[in-house]
């Protein structure tokens, strides 16, 4: 099975633009066609968490220790969205 994978950093800042997820998202679900989108975020982000949800992102569940921050494990929130709940709210 084939798999392709579009992978975005946001920084800090970017993280809390709404524009630039919708824009990520239109170019993976209309022009990729993917079936998915995942991510993860520091689970002590609520900012993060909050635009995600926002955004159509759905919490899938949290990788304990899952990343790094100031050289300490932390763990991740794990979140995704279906192409089906994209154009639920994105119809073209």
């Amino acid at each position: 099975m084939k798999k392709n994978y579009l992978v975005a950093a946001f920084e800090e800042t970017l993280a809390r633009d709404f524009p630039a997820q919708a824009r990520a998202l239109k170019l993976a679900f209309e022009e990729m066609r993917r079936e998915r989108v995942t991510l993860d975020h520091f689970a002590e982000n609520e900012i993060a968490s909050k635009l995600y949800l926002k955004t159509g992102f759905h919490y899938e569940g949290v990788m304990r220790h899952g990343g790094k921050k100031d050289g300490m494990y932390v763990d991740l929130h794990l979140m995704s969205m279906l192409r089906e709940e994209y154009f639920a709210v994105n119809e073209k």
